[in-house]
């Protein structure tokens, strides 16, 4: 049975609206879906390294569920820096806590190629 808030086969319409900015725009498609997932790896091939029974299947999807978070967080503050009514800038926050995050990282990892 498919969750009732699921939106276009994303978790929900908050989740749905992320990545289709981020699907848009070049230099955010390869960034999200290339540089964030290759050092999301590399970080994680570095931490299982350091600790090799923990959690190493795991560790490149929160790494990269994080940055992506992260990297998004960092545009919408500097369009806040911009002047936004602070009105628009609570509904963004708020529209931030429902990004499921998890469900982004996994699909960009699936569509992750390594270059070469």
């Amino acid at each position: 049975m498919p969750n009732e808030h699921e939106y276009n086969g994303w978790t929900n319409f908050a989740t749905w609206s992320v990545v289709v900015v981020i699907q848009n725009d070049q230099s955010m498609n390869e960034h999200c879906y290339q540089a964030l997932p290759m050092e999301a790896h590399a970080e994680a091939a570095r931490l299982s390294a350091e600790e090799p029974d923990r959690f190493p299947a795991e560790r490149p999807r929160w790494l990269l569920q994080d940055m992506l978070k992260d990297y998004v967080q960092e545009i919408v503050d500097a369009e806040a820096e911009k002047g936004l009514p602070c009105m628009l800038t609570s509904l963004i926050g708020a529209a931030m806590c429902e990004v499921d995050w998890r469900d982004i990282a996994e699909s960009v990892l699936a569509d992750y190629t390594p270059e070469a």
